[in-house]
């Protein structure tokens, strides 16, 4: 069961990385360039608050990680 955490841990530090990437620009998805024009619209209005959240959750989740990792070698 604790693997599993450290499992969801890892997949939830992920999606926070990809949103902060979106957030900053980095990463756009989307194959059209419509969807492109809609996410880059969105980013424009949600950006800021977006990369403040992503940071504070792969914060949170780099504890995690972290204490599970110190709680399996001891």
């Amino acid at each position: 069961m604790e693997f599993a955490g450290l499992i969801f841990e890892i997949l939830i530090f992920t999606f926070a990385l990809m949103t902060w990437l979106f957030a900053s620009g980095l990463y756009t998805p989307g194959k059209t360039e419509a969807d492109k024009a809609r996410f880059e619209a969105f980013r424009g209005k949600n950006g800021r608050l977006l990369r403040l959240l992503a940071l504070a959750l792969m914060a949170i989740m780099a504890v995690n990680i972290y204490l599970h990792l110190i709680q399996w070698q001891g």
